[in-house]
């Protein structure tokens, strides 16, 4: 199952960890868009410890950065390349619906 999740570029721990549980089950058939890169573990210590807390567990790099192809997002959904697409946070995303 192809999974498109569409990210936001500050930190937001609900849709954060839902992320983080379908990568976990589906694995790279998950593309985050934009990528979060505070979950990963390639994440800069700069980056974690603006975050309050430093991110508690979720953002302490807890995911495999596997390869993922986030190229031509738009033409791919519009291509059906997607089964599934899922927004993080309607009101930060709502520019894509």
């Amino acid at each position: 199952m192809r999974i498109l999740f569409l990210t936001s570029p500050s930190e937001d721990y609900l849709p954060d960890s839902l992320l983080h549980g379908l990568k976990m089950l589906f694995g790279d058939e998950v593309v985050d868009f934009p990528k979060c890169e505070i979950l990963y573990r390639g994440c800069q210590e700069t980056v974690i410890s603006q975050v309050r807390g430093r991110g508690f567990t979720l953002y302490s790099g807890l995911l495999e950065d596997l390869p993922v192809n986030r190229f031509r997002i738009l033409e791919r959904v519009r291509e059906g390349g997607f089964d599934l697409v899922i927004f993080g946070s309607i009101w930060r995303q709502y520019g894509w619906l």
